[in-house]
């Protein structure tokens, strides 16, 4: 799967968990990233529902793992963060947008990390697409996020130096 389309199926995910009755976490951002017919889902309830009840069809219990993980992630940020945490990294960070919807990683240094020249090419439509939602939803976007590409490719299994 492209890389590009797993950030734009979890960006969706976050954005249906908005219109729960009781979401798990707030991120106002999540349906201001997405494009093309996933905004389409996302604003209307009946293809919420039909959209929803397909997913759970084809991948039982995969939407409620994405939700719950978010979740938890979001914890354990904050109370890293509360601890006196001052750096953040977010590894396959894709439309992550944590470090904009929570207040606790305005005084953090974040560093959002890709993998691969798919997601550096990606990242800049990203981003563009984010600051486009920030501004429309008054995030918190006195944060900088640094980014970086990953090069998976560099690391060969067979290398026995590896382990050394």
């Amino acid at each position: 799967m492209r890389v590009e389309r797993t950030a734009d199926g979890v960006a969706m995910l976050r954005a249906l968990e908005q219109h729960a009755p009781r979401p798990l976490f707030d991120d106002p951002l999540a349906a201001r990233m997405l494009s093309g017919w996933p905004t389409a889902v996302v604003a209307r309830r009946p293809l919420r529902w039909l959209f929803l009840h397909a997913l759970e069809r084809a991948g039982p219990g995969f939407y409620g793992a994405v939700i719950c993980r978010t979740r938890a992630i979001d914890d354990a940020c904050r109370a890293a963060l509360a601890t006196g945490t001052s750096r953040v990294v977010i590894v396959g960070a894709g439309m992550d947008t944590r470090p904009y919807r929570m207040e606790p990683m305005r005084h953090a240094e974040v560093w959002a990390r890709g993998l691969g020249v798919t997601w550096a090419q990606h990242i800049g439509v990203t981003w563009v697409r984010l600051r486009s939602a920030l501004q429309a939803a008054g995030g918190f976007c006195d944060c900088e996020v640094l980014t970086n590409v990953v090069d998976a490719s560099a690391y060969d299994s067979d290398d026995d130096d590896y382990d050394d």
